[in-house]
Parts: C-alpha cells; sequence; structure tokens
C-alpha cells in the first residue's frame, strides 16, 4: 500500500506528516497497526510504502448499520485490544474513525492506518484555534481535541472517538451532524447523544451496549473508560451473554476497570463560584456590554485556567478568543500580549476558507484605510491577512499617538460584533508596559465599543499602590468603565482532598491525612500541589499496589520529605533531574521567551531540528513545556517552569546566551521581517550590553535602539521609546566627542538625546523634557538644529499652557533662520499692513488652480519657517493678540508662494479665509479660499493638516457662506 503526496504537493508540512507517521510506525511493531516499509522524501512525488494484507477501511466496506451484534463485538473486542497495545506503546492515535480502520471481511482480521497526527507524548494541548485548522476527523473529535475546553489531550480521547465509531457502526449514523462546523463542534462539546439502541428502531442494540457506547463518548475523559482493557473485559462480557444467552442483559460497567495510571483529573476544583461569574460576564457581552472582568491571585492560584472555562459557552455564541501575555523578562517589549493575541487571531483566519478570509480582508481594509501599516508594525501578522501595505501618511508624535488609538479603536469595531462577541485573555498584566495599559484604558472608556470581554489576570501581590497597573485600572474606575474582579485564593482543604481521591480513586476520607500534609507543605496553591504530588509518585512514595488493586501513600516518609516554599526553587530541582542536554535547550528557551520555536532554538543552540527534537521530548514528557497547535511552537507550562530554567543559568552566562540569541536573530532577519521582531531582538542584546567591548558594535547597537525607539513613538509607547533611548545612549562611549567621527558617535548622542526628549515631552515630563532640549542646544552651532530645537520648545510651551513664552521661543527660532517681527505695536500693524498688501498682489497674480499645482518646497530651512509660523497660530490665538496672529497667517502664505508650498501651508491658507471672512468681510472670497486648503491638505495626504483644516473650514468659514 503506498501513501503519496498529490501531483505537484510539495508542501513541506505533509512531507513532515509522512516522516513523523513513518517513523512512530517504526516503534509500534504490532498485529494491530499496519507496518511501515520505506519512506521516499528524495522524490517529485514523496511516498509512503506500507503493509497491505488486504484489508479495505470500515468506511469504503459500507458496513455502517449493517453488521450483525456478534460480528460487531468480535470487531469492537478486536479495536479494544489493538487500541490498548498502542497505549501501552505510549502513543496516541488522535484520529480513529471507519476511514482509519482497516478490515478483511474474509478473515476478521483489522489494523489501524494513518499515524500521521498520532503522538508519543502522554498528553497534548490543543490550543484555541480555527475549527479548519484542528487535527483530526472532526464528526469524531474527542470535546478536548476542539481546543474549547479546558482539557489536555490523552488516551482517553482516542476512546471517545472510538466510541463514535461504534456509534456509527451500531446505528449506521453519526452521533451528531451539522453543516455548521461550529455547530458540531458545540455538541461534542455539549450536547448528549441520542442513546444508540433509541435510535434502532429493530431494538437490535441492546442497552448494556449501548451503555459502553455512551460511556465511551462521555464529556469528561474521567467518565470514560479508563482503559483499554476495562473496555475489553465489558465487550467480552457482552459477547459471551449473547453467544451463552442469545442476548445481553444490563450489567455493571467498568467493573474490571484496573486505575493503576496517575493521573491528576483535568478539572477544576473549588472554582464553582468563580466560573459562574465568568460566565455571567461573557453572557453580558453576549448581549452587547463591554466589560473588564480582572482575575487576581497569587502564582499558580489558577488563573489562567479558570480563564479557560469560557472557551464552552463561547463556542455555542461562535465567538472569538484570542489571548496574549506579558513577559518577566521582556517587559520593554511594547504592546508584547496584544501583539501576541491578535497574531494569534489572523492564524486562526488563515485557517478559514478563502471566502470567510476574503470577506475579513475587506473589512480590515475598510475600517484601517491607509493605515495599515500603522497596525501593522505592532501586529506583525496582520499582512498575512491584508497584503503588504504602503507606509501610513506622516503626522506629528502627539497626533501619532491619536491616530494609533483610533486606528486600533476601528479594528475592535468590525472584530466586536454580535454575531462573534470578542474574548480578549490578557495574562500578567502586572508586566505590561505603559502603552498597553493605555491603550486598554482607552478601549474601555469607549462607549462604542461593544460585545467584548478583556480578562486581565494578575498577581495582586505584586503590585504597590504606585504600580502602574494600579494606577490604570483606579482611573478606569473613577472614570466609569465596567471593572470587576474575582480573586482567587489557594485550594481549601477539602478541594485538595478531593483532588487526590479523585486522583488515587479513594473516597474523601481515606483521601484526608494525605490531602492534610499536601496542604501543609504545598499552603493548597494549585500548581505546586500538583507538581508536589508528581514527584511524590516519581520518588514512589505514592504507588499502586497491584496485589491490593489500590493506591498506597508513606505519609512518614512525605512528613519528612525536605521541601522548600519557593515554588522555582523546587521546579529547578525537578528540571536538573533532566538530562544535561534538555537542561541546556530548556535554558536558551527560558532566555527566548515563554513562548519559543524550534525554528529559533536550533539557531540558538546551533544544532539540527531533529537533535533539538530529541532533546526536547523530556521536557515535553514531564509537562514542563507543552506544544502548540502546529508542533514547532513551545510555551512553558508555567511562569515558574521558564523562571526555574532561568535561575540555574549563571548570572554572566544569561547575558553571554542573551546576545548569542539577539545577534543570531539579527543576522538570520530579513528585509521583510516585521519590526515586532526587532522589538525582541534589541531587548535580548541590551541584557547583554555590559558584554560588548567593540567600538564599532557599540555603535549598531545604539543605533538598534535608536531604530526601535523611534517605531516605539510611532506606535504612541513612549516609555518603551524613552528606554530604547537610554539603553542607545548608555552604548555610547563616555567621552564621545574624541573618538573616530567615522562610527557618527555624535550624531547618535544627538539623535538620541532628542528622540528621549520628545518622548519625554509626550509623557508630560516637561521639565526632563526642557533640560535636555537645552543641553542640546549648547552641544549644537547648526542654525537648522538649533531652531528645530526651538520648535520643540513651543510646543511644549503650548501645551503647559504658557503661550507668551511659546511666542518668545518662535520668534526666536525664527530670529535663527533670518525672520524678524516688529515688537512695538505700531511697527507690528504696519507690518501687517505691508504684508497684507504683499499676499493680496500675489495673489491676484497667481490662480488657486495654478497655486496647486505650485512646486513643493524642497529647502529645508524654507520649510522648517513655515512650520514653526503654523506652530505660533494657538499660542498667538491664546493670547488674543491679532495683528501677530494675522501677520504669522500672511507669513505663512507668503513664504509658501515664494519658496513652494508644504503641509503646514494648507492651515495658512485656511486661516487667511477666516481673516478675509470676519476681518475683511469678503466671506465668499474666504470660502474659496478654505475650500483651496482643504485642497491642499488632500494633495499632501497629511492627516493632521486635513483634520485641522476640516475643522476650521467647517466651523468658521462655511457658515458665514452659508447663512448668505
Amino acid at each position: 500500500m503506498i501513501k503519496m503526496l498529490k501531483l505537484n504537493d510539495t508542501a513541506t508540512e505533509r512531507i513532515k506528516l509522512y516522516q513523523h507517521e513513518y517513523q512512530l510506525l517504526q516503534r509500534l511493531p504490532l498485529p494491530g497497526v499496519v507496518q511501515p516499509y520505506a519512506f521516499e522524501a528524495d522524490q517529485p512525488r514523496p511516498f509512503l510504502v506500507l503493509e497491505d494484507f488486504g484489508g479495505t477501511s470500515l468506511a469504503s466496506l459500507n458496513l455502517a448499520g449493517q453488521l450483525t451484534l456478534g460480528t460487531f463485538l468480535k470487531l469492537a473486542i478486536d479495536l479494544a485490544d489493538i487500541l490498548g497495545q498502542v497505549h501501552a506503546a505510549h502513543v496516541i492515535h488522535k484520529d480513529i474513525n471507519p476511514n482509519n480502520i482497516v478490515y478483511h471481511p474474509k478473515t476478521g482480521e483489522v489494523k489501524l492506518i494513518d499515524f500521521s497526527i498520532a503522538t508519543a507524548l502522554s498528553r497534548e494541548t490543543q490550543s484555541f484555534t480555527s475549527p479548519h485548522s484542528l487535527a483530526g476527523t472532526l464528526a469524531y473529535l474527542s470535546p478536548e481535541q476542539t481546543g474549547r475546553i479546558n482539557r489536555a489531550i490523552d488516551y482517553r480521547s482516542d476512546f471517545y472517538a472510538l466510541g463514535v465509531t461504534f456509534y456509527e457502526l451500531l446505528t449506521g449514523q453519526l452521533p451528531f451532524t451539522s453543516d455548521d462546523v461550529m455547530a458540531l463542534i458545540h455538541s461534542h462539546i455539549a450536547k448528549p447523544p441520542m442513546p444508540p439502541h433509541e435510535r434502532c428502531e429493530t431494538g437490535a442494540i441492546p442497552p448494556a451496549i449501548s451503555a459502553i457506547v455512551l460511556k465511551l463518548m462521555a464529556k469528561n475523559a474521567e467518565d470514560r473508560y479508563q482503559s483499554a482493557y476495562g473496555l475489553k473485559m465489558d465487550l467480552e462480557h457482552c459477547q459471551h451473554q449473547l453467544t451463552q444467552h442469545g442476548e445481553v442483559g444490563p450489567f455493571p460497567l467498568g467493573y474490571h476497570e484496573i486505575r493503576d495510571q496517575f493521573r491528576i483529573p483535568q478539572k477544576l476544583y473549588g472554582r464553582e463560584a468563580d466560573i459562574e461569574t465568568l460566565l455571567r460576564s461573557f453572557e453580558r457581552v453576549s448581549q452587547g456590554d463591554c466589560e473588564l472582568l480582572l482575575i487576581t491571585g497569587h502564582s499558580g492560584v489558577g488563573k489562567s485556567a479558570l480563564v479557560s472555562e469560557v472557551h464552552k459557552p463561547m463556542t455555542e455564541k461562535q465567538g472569538h478568543f484570542i489571548t496574549g501575555k506579558f513577559d518577566q523578562y521582556q517587559r520593554d517589549v511594547p504592546y508584547l500580549a496584544l501583539s501576541q493575541a491578535f497574531n494569534d487571531l489572523c492564524h486562526q483566519w488563515l485557517s478559514e476558507p478563502e471566502s470567510v478570509l476574503a470577506q475579513w480582508r475587506k473589512r480590515i481594509l475598510e475600517a484601517v484605510q491607509q493605515n495599515a501599516q500603522v497596525l501593522m508594525d505592532v501586529m506583525a501578522k496582520l499582512e498575512w491577512i491584508v497584503d503588504p501595505q504602503p507606509p501610513a501618511p506622516q503626522v506629528g508624535p502627539q497626533e501619532a499617538q491619536n491616530r494609533f488609538f483610533l486606528v486600533f479603536r476601528s479594528l475592535m469595531q468590525i472584530l466586536c460584533q454580535p454575531a462573534h462577541p470578542l474574548v480578549l485573555f490578557i495574562d500578567d498584566l502586572q508586566w505590561a508596559d505603559s502603552a498597553s495599559l493605555n491603550l486598554l484604558e482607552m478601549l474601555m472608556a469607549d462607549p462604542e465599543i461593544q460585545y467584548l470581554l478583556i480578562i486581565g489576570a494578575y498577581r495582586d501581590n505584586e503590585l504597590s499602590p504606585t504600580h502602574l497597573l494600579t494606577l490604570t485600572l483606579e482611573r478606569m474606575r473613577q472614570n466609569g468603565c465596567r471593572v470587576s474582579e474575582r480573586h482567587l485564593d489557594n485550594l481549601a482543604l477539602l478541594d485538595v482532598q478531593q483532588l487526590i481521591a479523585e486522583t488515587l480513586d479513594k473516597t474523601i476520607e481515606a483521601a484526608a491525612p494525605l490531602a492534610k500534609l499536601v496542604c501543609a507543605k504545598t499552603q493548597g496553591n494549585a500548581f505546586f500541589t500538583h507538581a508536589f504530588l508528581k514527584s511524590l509518585y516519581a520518588e514512589e512514595l505514592v504507588t499502586f499496589c497491584h496485589a491490593r488493586h489500590t493506591w498506597i501513600w508513606n505519609l512518614e516518609a512525605i512528613q519528612v520529605k525536605q521541601i522548600t516554599d519557593n515554588v522555582v526553587t523546587f521546579m529547578a530541582g525537578k528540571i536538573t533531574e533532566l538530562d544535561a542536554v534538555t537542561q541546556t535547550v530548556l535554558q536558551f528557551a527560558a532566555c527566548i521567551g515563554n513562548t519559543f520555536d524550534l525554528h529559533t532554538l536550533t539557531l540558538i543552540a546551533q544544532q539540527p531540528t531533529d537533535v533539538i527534537q530529541t532533546q526536547l521530548t523530556p521536557a515535553l514528557q514531564e509537562g514542563l513545556v507543552i506544544t502548540l497547535n502546529d508542533k514547532s511552537q513551545f510555551k512553558f507550562q508555567h511562569d515558574h517552569v521558564q523562571q526555574a530554567a532561568y535561575s540555574l543559568i549563571e548570572a554572566q552566562r544569561v547575558k553571554t546566551i542573551h546576545w548569542q540569541i539577539g545577534r543570531l536573530l539579527l543576522d538570520n532577519r530579513t528585509r521583510n521581517d516585521s519590526t515586532e521582531n526587532l522589538f525582541e531582538i534589541v531587548d535580548h542584546l541590551n541584557l547583554a550590553r555590559e558584554l560588548v567591548t567593540d567600538p564599532h558594535e557599540l555603535a549598531e547597537l545604539a543605533r538598534l535602539n535608536l531604530e526601535v525607539g523611534a517605531k516605539a513613538r510611532e506606535a504612541a509607547a513612549y516609555q518603551a521609546a524613552e528606554d530604547y533611548a537610554h539603553f542607545g545612549i548608555a552604548c555610547l562611549p563616555k567621552g564621545w566627542q574624541s573618538h573616530d567621527g567615522r562610527l557618527g558617535y555624535d550624531d547618535l548622542w544627538f539623535t538620541l538625546h532628542r528622540l528621549m526628549a520628545e518622548v519625554k515631552q509626550l509623557q508630560g515630563k516637561f521639565e526632563d523634557s526642557e533640560t535636555l532640549v537645552r543641553m542640546l542646544l549648547e552641544q549644537t552651532d547648526a542654525v537648522l538644529v538649533k531652531a528645530e530645537l526651538h520648535a520643540l520648545l513651543i510646543v511644549q510651551e503650548t501645551l503647559t499652557n504658557q503661550p507668551h513664552r511659546a511666542i518668545a521661543v518662535g520668534k526666536q527660532a525664527l530670529s535663527l533662520l533670518g525672520i524678524e517681527f516688529p515688537e512695538d505695536p505700531a511697527s507690528l500693524q504696519v507690518a501687517l499692513k505691508q504684508h497684507l498688501q504683499h499676499v493680496h498682489d500675489t495673489l491676484e497674480r497667481l490662480s488657486l488652480p495654478a497655486l496647486l499645482d505650485a512646486p513643493e518646497a524642497t529647502n529645508p530651512q524654507q520649510i522648517l519657517i513655515i512650520k514653526i509660523l503654523n506652530s505660533l497660530e494657538p499660542p498667538s490665538y491664546i493670547t488674543q493678540e491679532e495683528e501677530l496672529h494675522w501677520l504669522i497667517t500672511l507669513k505663512i502664505i507668503a513664504h509658501s508662494c515664494d519658496h513652494g508650498m508644504t503641509a503646514e501651508s494648507a492651515n495658512g491658507f485656511v486661516t487667511y479665509g477666516i481673516y478675509l471672512g470676519s476681518v475683511l468681510g469678503d466671506y465668499r472670497a474666504g470660502y474659496e479660499y478654505g475650500k483651496f486648503a482643504l485642497a491642499l491638505s488632500l494633495k499632501f495626504n497629511h492627516l493632521n493638516r486635513i483634520a485641522q483644516v476640516s475643522y476650521n473650514l467647517a466651523n468658521k468659514v462655511q457658515p458665514w457662506v452659508r447663512s448668505r
């Protein structure tokens, strides 16, 4: 039997699946599994050669509903036996269905095929993703394989799929059918199937066999059969009854189950009220609310696990769930968690049919218009949806902040819809950057945002009254935002008793002594409790006694067992029990981040992919690391695990690893890589800055910090921009002026300090900003540079309500550029009349269409003059210095006509229109110049000017014309 790719299909992922299947089958020399003979990857059409024993798939044989009860039982017993052997070999099939069961009708021989998505891990986590990208066959998929419930995939997932297969073989029908994939997923999660015997009109299916099928298909894995042996024994009992008595009567199921596997149930204990709070919040959001739900508690208490409970009801409402997490070692990366969340959403979209993807592409571009690149700078994967977009129009720093918020708001409005409520889960808010918190505050304060539930989890014990998150939440509450909070405590003793009782198949009373001891050791912390119980089993202090068919434990040994009360230290001890190579890989991964990918890990470790996969396997088997959807992405099971791996690295070596990571990622960065990746690269390099002594490398690192600092400023992440500027400055040696000028230290020093001055101003740190600007003024003799720095001070004085000082600074700047203003009122009036006549004569000579086609200004000095003049209009208006105000306007027009147009020229022309109407009474002419100003601003595509001109035209020019 040959399994071959389709013609011209060279998809790497499908070839990897073939290779994975071949390698896995080599570990399964079982009579009930088709054997692999060869795998040829280097062919035009890669293929897999498999054993052919003359069988045909059950689906092709059309046996559903056609088998006699005896034949069914024989087949079912064989399948239970085969599945038991596969599980004994530590393999989970993950895709049991009639297409993957090959049966020989004459001999009765049966085998399993298609292990392409099978796993050798004891459990896997299926993340929330689009139903179109789920691995497996949807009609047979267990609830945990949908990614919509807070449960991992383990061998019992195969029992669910086997139950669906049995259901179909017995009744001729699937238990759940729907053309709507979300409805089908919801059925698997929440809808009880009709019992098979009720579907059979002839009464040929005994209720006892029906009960076996329903037990296999239980929604909770703990309620299914716990072993293939227990299933096989029940089926053989049915077969014996049928043979001996011609019928199958009722009997207690699972009597022969042996629960000898140590497995902590995948359920939440003591969180019923918390789950109810979460579900009520989602229900309100489904009706149109916008809400922030805060889940607080100590690390390891179970905050993230609780949030996953929203998946189930959200599936019924066809909502979107996206998640991001702030990282304790990447706190300077702006919008890190939000970037992760929306990149996750892009992955979900990419697995949708092209028609659905096209609809989203259209809606996004209509919403963000020409500003898509603004979002793509911090949400790199958005480019996969909307394709490359042109750079966004240039705007000023303050306008950039407003634009980013407005564009993000537009995106959220199309995502949060009645048909698709959005749940945005942000973990570890205590590590959030200020820009992210500002964005969340803006969203929550927007009355037009509906159908949005933001769930934020954080460690409230790590927050001070002055912590940025504390202050942000206080402002939200004061402003009337809907903010609710649920605090999680450690597990109570009764909860731990129940957990242990269900893990070890004991009564609550029998589990009490061990539970009291475990609680005393772990304080009931959920993560620590799980980890401690696993360590007791690993050290054989908790064991299964086969002679007595029960679990036993050594209370005295557990009592004297030395255990730290520090979870990180405890987990570090667990990591040191692994092979040295696995420890090293985990240390590399911990430096990369909480989530990491195989490609980056192979780059850092400088080992082939298959070697890294092998070295990582023990950590996966221990559950320290879990795989994400595409199997090349991983995440640490908990922050404690990452922190433990990180803590095992010697301090100096940590810096070396971060430098290696940064350099390798930088060297492998392509031109098309996102700014988002560059933030992470520079963060790694900054952590190792003390190791760098080469002047050229220091200069390069300073330039990189300048680049990402400027990008952070454009994304309104001003604190991050300040931090990057600070790091860049720190890269420059003391006495930089005496160094080789070819390294560009002088330009770097100046530009980095200027960036810091700008972003400090944008954060309201006006004194610090002014100090920096004054220092820079002393460091330069360049006239243009001095004038530009004065322009920065004009904005600051205006923002701090010091209009007279703003005007004085502006006059100083213009004086540097050869532009003077009269100081006494009489001279000012003379200058105003002269400029008015000059402008009138110039505009009489030039038609407005000709002006619109006039050349743009190219001389940097003239461009700066018009910019500074434009910045003086607001303070001169505030101080009610009318002659000065109108003179500034006339100078803008005169310079624009003489030296070329700029975007700022448009504001001069609309103000001139106001002057013509309100002062000279020529409203019609004023209206014409106002319209011209709007056309000019549109020509430059400068959003600030378009907005400013539109406002003045609509409010100060157009009403006078309409009223006449």
